[in-house]
């Protein structure tokens, strides 16, 4: 039987905050809701923590898996999720209180296929907001872009009509869904709502020093995109285009394989991608111009340029290594 909202939450060894951010769930203001917790192999506790809730709450549904990275876990609690809208949390973070009755409520005013809210970034439980600001205003989509899938409601017809799946893989899983979503929705709307709250953490993916597996993430996350807008002879907004720009730049500054062999792999890999995207153009959204304009942004040409100089000096150490 459908209810309101599926909210999915991919695991692993979040034992430390996992019973205060199933709390902020399974309390929201509203009862209609499920709540989907991917365990991706956790070797702590987090298992047994979830376990105890769902037999005092059934909404908490508590799936097991081998460990496969939170893209593999989202499309796994997708596929299982009976909501007529998804959100997605993260293991650490919290919901305020009423968000999901807000959001809902916002969505079918609007019949959004996306809502985009805001979001609080917090380290200290002083930081946290608890209740939404009710004196929201729901306004169209602007060119104001996040790649995060967690402070949006997503109608699950929408996001399974248009195979939003997450790539499976660890790092930079996410961002191809939503520019996707953004390429394929109708109707996107923005609200001023405040309503996810984002724990800070030292101790998370997006703090820790990245490894090499990391990065070819990253440009696997790039490859797709890029492939993406290329299919689809998509028009861009400057925040897409802005977003893709840096993130070419920090791939640049990547973490770099340590041995010779993957240094060799690597500089191929980069020659491939800039031989076929060097001279690519994107056509920016000209809401504010008289027409639509192919341009580069100053990131995307920083980001090329830093490009082909590091490739050049990558290929000069491999000449080197070959010696």
């Amino acid at each position: 039987m459908m209810c309101k909202i599926s909210i999915i939450v991919p695991v692993y060894n979040a034992e430390k905050h996992i019973n205060e951010t199933i709390s902020s769930l399974l309390n929201q203001t509203i009862n209609d809701i499920e709540v989907i917790c991917i365990d991706d192999g956790s070797i702590d506790n987090t298992a047994d923590c979830l376990n105890k809730i769902s037999k005092v709450d059934p909404r908490l549904v508590l799936i097991k898996k081998d460990n496969s990275g939170p893209g593999a876990s989202r499309n796994l609690g997708i596929k299982k999720a009976r909501g007529k809208y998804l959100m997605f949390v993260d293991s650490d973070d919290l919901l305020c209180l009423d968000a999901c009755e807000l959001l809902f409520e916002e969505a079918e005013a609007t019949s959004s296929d996306l809502l985009i809210g805001k979001y609080n970034p917090f380290v200290t439980p002083n930081e946290v907001i608890v209740e939404c600001n009710r004196s929201s205003e729901t306004i169209q989509y602007t060119e104001f872009f996040t790649p995060y899938l967690w402070d949006k409601l997503w109608n699950r017809d929408f996001f399974i009509t248009n195979r939003l799946y997450n790539l499976e893989q660890f790092y930079c899983e996410d961002q191809v869904s939503v520019i996707k979503a953004i390429l394929s929705a109708r109707n996107i709307n923005n609200t001023n709502l405040v309503f996810y709250n984002y724990r800070d953490n030292p101790k998370s993916i997006m703090n820790q020093k990245l490894e090499y597996r990391h990065t070819l993430n990253r440009m696997n996350s790039l490859y797709v995109t890029f492939e993406l807008i290329k299919s689809n002879n998509s028009t861009l907004s400057m925040g897409i285009v802005n977003y893709l720009g840096n993130s070419l730049f920090y791939l640049l500054n990547s973490p770099r394989a340590s041995d010779e062999v993957k240094i060799i792999e690597f500089s191929k890999e980069l020659q491939k991608f800039i031989w076929k995207y060097s001279s690519y153009r994107v056509l920016i959204n000209g809401a504010r111009r008289k027409s639509n304009l192919y341009v580069f942004t100053p990131s995307f040409l920083w980001s090329m340029a830093s490009f082909l100089l590091n490739v050049n000096r990558k290929i000069k150490s491999i000449f080197t290594l070959a010696k």
